[in-house]
């Protein structure tokens, strides 16, 4: 989504959702890096994956079980939600981007 401003300023709209996992010692689970098909890129994130249009945050969620965290699917309880948002120039794009995200709490179960 790119949105312009009274302004004339462009600014491309990103909504994403994040999974934090913690177990009972407070560790956290993160994605250590992605793989590229090519070469791994370190980045230590939660994981998580763009919300796509109309979709509301649960459907993001469940799609992101669906098809990179199946192997946590049934070993989390969701705690929660919060949102955050974050505006600055995005790496891929050299442009003006607000980051949404949707951060979904979890305890892993033990």
């Amino acid at each position: 989504i790119v949105v312009i401003s009274g302004t004339g300023a462009l600014t491309r709209v990103v909504s994403l959702v994040v999974l934090r996992a913690t177990d009972g010692n407070g560790s956290v689970f993160m994605q250590v890096g992605k793989w590229n098909g090519v070469e791994f890129h370190r980045a230590f994130l939660l994981p998580g994956i763009k919300q796509e249009a109309n979709e509301h945050v649960g459907e993001t969620l469940e799609r992101m079980f669906a098809t990179k965290l199946s192997c946590l699917r049934e070993g989390v309880e969701l705690c929660g939600f919060q949102r955050e948002t974050e505006e600055k120039e995005s790496k891929e794009h050299g442009v003006q981007t607000k980051y949404i995200r949707s951060i979904c709490n979890a305890q892993v179960l033990t």
